[in-house]
């Protein structure tokens, strides 16, 4: 669903495609090989999934780095005009940076 909000420019590609960047690849690598034998066995290589697909494409070349530095900017420009209210802006540096993988505590469950 996320691919056609994205594609038809419902919502902002780069804002949906950084929110799900690894998750998404990850899970295309995942059914990727019966996607294809999927669409083998419909006999039309665009019956099942082309738009998730052209999304992970495009998200797999995405320069995620720049664009939340560019959401930052964006971000800073918009509260630096609230400051006078008292308003702090957020800085890069300030705002932690997103990991591919899961955070782990000394807190180990079994």
């Amino acid at each position: 669903m996320i691919a056609y909000i994205s594609e038809y420019e419902m919502s902002d590609y780069e804002f949906l495609a950084l929110q799900v960047q690894y998750r998404l690849l990850k899970t295309w690598q995942a059914i990727e090989r019966n996607v294809k034998q999927e669409r083998v066995l419909r006999g039309d290589e665009y019956a099942f999934l082309n738009t998730l697909e052209v999304f992970v494409e495009r998200v797999r070349k995405l320069d995620s780095e720049g664009i939340a530095r560019r959401m930052f900017t964006r971000i800073n420009g918009k509260l630096g005009q609230q400051q006078a209210s008292g308003h702090p802006s957020i800085s890069s540096d300030s705002v932690p940076r997103a990991s591919h993988a899961p955070e782990r505590s000394g807190d180990q469950r079994h």
